[in-house]
């Protein structure tokens, strides 16, 4: 049976629902298709702890799949056509139109979204001799048992979710190891803050070492009987992302794919957001590129995705703020026309520092904001407003807050910020007067 669709969503997570729930919106007929393996349905999480075994735990976050199923179910409410995998896709291009082939049905549409081909699950491969254990509803739960039964823990991924996991687990009598794969811990943030970031993690006994599988076996740190691995990473097969390469021309790096900044990929009648471009999993970053990608597959692929304006925080502990540039990026777009404010803002009840990063242009519009702690939210707004608009640093300077906190940070900038400016003329002082004397001489 053909059926026929103004758009097809190929994924299961945030992105494709933000995808199909906007297109809904303009009366589209969307057909979303998602592999039954995802688990994010599931309602329960089944632990297996036998010797040698790999172990999938299907949504810890058992609250998340639910959310996941009760919007689902909403928008079937209102047109969405929904396909399970239960058996093999089969993916191809005719008459300038997308096919899927899938058992009974055959679903064609002039363009596609991909979300994400396959689920990210959470993969426990452990040493223990513990008998099966069922049902843990959420993440307190698997915590609860990893803190009694578990000496060491390693957590393997080198991304957001395994530095969250990393920081959930660990306690006073247990040994948690994170490799990383990158130089820095987070490799898409500004050096500073994913520097500080680690700092405070190896202060609170989290070990950050290097990835290299070797250098983890041989460590005579970790206990070969009493070792738990938790790796975040996808459990997937290249070859899938091989065979769509071939069957739709799609180009990928890593597991990533690769498209440009209207969100098109290399062939032009499937698009990409979400997961699948690399990145953070953040609401505010899915729905952005699931209207952008929407917009320009439905109608005309007009828009551009303009990251150096979208805002988020990262749930580490402390917090991250951003927006705009890291100082890697503002020096390969600005050169040396920019100057960067840091900030070092003690608090009296916290064993740590706040830092603050402001990259600026020389003519003082804000490139890049970057905050690692706590109490920065007020700072985080207003600098968002200010960028987003254009407005100049000095406009900072001119704002009320409601945090005596957040003044004092904004006192500390300006008092940086007046620095620079009074160096600054001092030197084209300087200048004019060299001139005046050579030009009496």
């Amino acid at each position: 049976m053909k059926i026929n669709y103004d758009l097809i969503i190929i994924g299961l997570n945030e992105s494709a629902i933000s995808a199909a729930e906007y297109a809904l919106r303009f009366g589209a007929r969307v057909a979303f298709i998602h592999n039954s393996n995802f688990g994010f349905l599931s309602k329960n999480i089944i632990l297996d702890l036998n010797i040698d075994s790999l172990i999938l735990i299907h949504n810890i976050l058992a609250q998340e799949a639910r959310k996941i199923d009760y919007k689902i179910e909403n928008l079937k409410l209102i047109g969405l056509d929904t396909y399970t995998q239960e058996s093999v896709f089969s993916f191809s291009q005719t008459n300038r139109k997308i096919q899927v082939s899938m058992g009974k049905y055959t679903l064609i549409s002039p363009v596609a979204i991909m979300t994400d081909i396959l689920n990210k699950n959470l993969i426990v491969d452990n040493n223990l001799n513990v008998n099966k254990v069922n049902i843990y509803k959420n993440f307190s739960d698997l915590k609860n048992i990893l803190n009694s039964a578990i000496a060491s823990i390693i957590i393997k991924g080198s991304n957001l979710e395994a530095i969250y996991l990393a920081q959930q687990l660990t306690s006073p009598n247990k040994s948690i190891i994170l490799p990383i794969k990158n130089k820095q811990l987070l490799p898409t943030e500004d050096k500073d803050i994913s520097w500080k970031l680690q700092l405070i993690l190896e202060a609170k006994g989290i070990k950050i070492c290097d990835a290299n599988a070797d250098k983890l076996e041989t460590n005579q740190n970790i206990s070969n009987e009493n070792n738990f691995i938790i790796n975040t990473e996808k459990n997937i097969s290249y070859d899938d992302y091989q065979d769509l390469g071939n069957d739709l021309g799609l180009k990928w790096q890593g597991y990533n794919i690769l498209a440009n900044e209207k969100l098109q990929t290399h062939n032009s009648k499937i698009y990409a957001c979400g997961e699948i471009l690399g990145g953070y999993n953040l609401a505010n970053l899915n729905e952005y590129e699931a209207k952008i990608a929407v917009d320009n597959s439905l109608f005309f692929p007009l828009k551009k995705v303009d990251y150096g304006n979208i805002s988020y925080s990262l749930n580490t502990n402390p917090r991250i703020h951003r927006i705009g540039y890291t100082e890697k990026q503002a020096l390969q777009l600005y050169h040396n026309n920019f100057y960067i404010i840091k900030l070092d803002v003690n608090l009296n009840y916290h064993h740590y520092s706040n830092f603050i990063k402001l990259i600026i242009s020389n003519d003082n519009l804000i490139l890049g904001f970057h905050g690692l702690g706590e109490n920065l939210e007020e700072l985080f707004i207003v600098i968002k407003n200010i960028k987003q608009n254009r407005y100049g640093i000095n406009y900072l300077f001119r704002e009320n807050f409601n945090n005596i906190y957040t003044y004092k940070i904004v006192n500390q900038i300006k008092e940086k910020f007046l620095e620079k400016e009074k160096k600054q003329n001092n030197i084209i002082m300087g200048i004019r007067e060299t001139f005046l004397l050579c030009k009496r001489s």
